[in-house]
């Protein structure tokens, strides 16, 4: 019964109805404590709630059993964050990027905590990175090109982004650099 509750917990999600998701989904975790689908879908839903401790007991849990699974770290790490643990944070987001360094996400995350801290240089060099893997993705894209443009200027902002949009295989009009 436990994959019928998560797919319940799931489907619920998706229409909105984030009470019955989150007893369907508690269902199927208190059925199946190592489906990780359900307690990451569950972490995510208390995270959006702001109920931070059910969120990282939720995520603690798969840490538990997956160390390495990315979207638990990554929340664990937004957690500390929002919780002022920067340090934490810190920790978490340079694992992720050491060890997944193909995926951008890490690289986005290190990004915004460098500029919450205010080391700019070292947030434009992560949104660089990111922004390697895909170009398309907007919102590295905009900051970086704020944090150019701050620091270095507006020729230089254009000119990153059109570099980074030069290499894109799949344009987007955001990307477009054409200025009316």
């Amino acid at each position: 019964l436990g994959p019928a509750f998560r797919r319940a917990g799931l489907v619920e999600l998706a229409l909105g109805k984030n009470q019955e998701a989150v007893e369907h989904l508690t269902q199927a975790v208190a059925i199946a404590p190592n489906d990780v689908v359900s307690r990451l879908a569950l972490a995510r839903e208390f995270f959006s709630k702001n109920d931070l401790s059910h969120a990282q007991d939720q995520v603690d849990r798969v840490l538990q059993i997956y160390p390495r699974q990315l979207g638990a770290n990554i929340l664990r790490a937004d957690i500390a964050l929002l919780q002022n643990d920067t340090k934490q944070a810190r920790i978490i987001y340079e694992a992720l990027v050491k060890a997944f360094p193909e995926n951008p996400v890490g690289f986005y995350k290190l990004a915004l905590l460098e500029e919450k801290e205010g080391n700019t240089t070292a947030a434009i060099d992560a949104y660089s990175r990111c922004l390697t893997f895909d170009v398309n993705v907007l919102f590295p894209a905009r900051r970086y090109a704020r944090l150019m443009l701050i620091n270095n200027g507006y020729d230089k902002a254009i000119g990153g982004i059109q570099e980074f949009s030069d290499k894109s295989t799949n344009q987007k009009p955001e990307f477009s650099v054409i200025t009316a």
